[in-house]
């Protein structure tokens, strides 16, 4: 999962770099428990991104990967108040799912670091940033809903077939929402 701050460039610049960098360090803790509950870690953050990711298993398993997301959202609509009084802003975000194999390979001479090699990250960076041309807080590749199990939890509604940025092959595209 690619999650990234809505507007973050224009909040940063009404906010200030220090408290701008205050609202992004509460957003991040805030959706932490989330994030452990449904079996996810934190691979990295990248300025106003965080990248989630779950064993398979784990995470299509009950459709952890997707219930994070909302799990999120519940979480920062509770603290809403204190964003508002602090931050004058509720901070939204927007996240795309995609899944699969990925490699993992230490890297660097001068910092060394863990890092995930694979098309599968590519993707999801690029699904996340089809969210706001496409309507959708929450984009998923057909991939993901092949794989999940049965769900009554969730409402899948297809989106099309898409060529995203800088790839060939088409991906089918689908808007996540809770059932009501």
């Amino acid at each position: 999962m690619f999650l990234d701050v809505k507007g973050a460039t224009t909040l940063a610049e009404r906010l200030g770099d220090e408290p701008y960098s205050r609202l992004l360090s509460d957003f991040f803790r805030d959706i932490s428990n989330p994030i452990l509950a449904t079996r996810g870690e934190v691979y990295q953050y990248v300025g106003d991104e965080v990248v989630i990711t779950w064993l398979a298993a784990d995470g299509l398993a009950q459709a952890r990967c997707l219930h994070c997301y909302f799990e999120m959202v519940a979480a920062i609509q509770r603290r809403a108040s204190r964003y508002r009084a602090r931050y004058g802003v509720v901070p939204e975000f927007k996240a795309g799912v995609h899944g699969g194999i990925v490699t993992a390979t230490q890297v660097g001479e001068i910092k060394s670091e863990i890092v995930y090699h694979s098309d599968v990250l590519n993707m999801a960076s690029r699904i996340q940033g089809q969210c706001n041309s496409l309507g959708s807080r929450l984009l998923i590749s057909a991939d993901v809903v092949e794989r999940l199990g049965p769900t009554t939890q969730l409402r899948f509604h297809g989106l099309g077939k898409f060529v995203l940025k800088g790839k060939q092959q088409v991906i089918g595209l689908y808007d996540v929402r809770l059932a009501s």
